[in-house]
């Protein structure tokens, strides 16, 4: 659970890979997880497919992020006008 004292999930060098089921929507989390140590993050409400490519990526050691969040996390940021 992040309540705002998060720490990171996992070591410098660790071969752990982590993937962030969430039950909630918005787009304060995801930026966190990423933050902490966390590979992917799929909010409710994606389709089924998406949690599929999230594993996907994270079996190659790569990080996933849904077109959807990815588009969403910018306009949070700024990125997108």
């Amino acid at each position: 659970m992040l309540d705002g004292n998060d720490q990171e999930l996992k070591s410098p060098g660790s071969k752990l890979f982590m993937l962030a089921l969430s039950e909630h929507d918005e787009e304060l989390y995801p930026g966190r997880v990423l933050r902490i140590g966390g590979h992917s993050y799929v909010p409710k409400g994606e389709d089924p497919i998406v949690t599929v490519r999230a594993i996907q990526a994270i079996l190659f050691g790569e990080f996933y992020l849904s077109v959807v969040l990815a588009y969403r996390l910018m306009n949070v940021a700024g990125g997108v006008a």
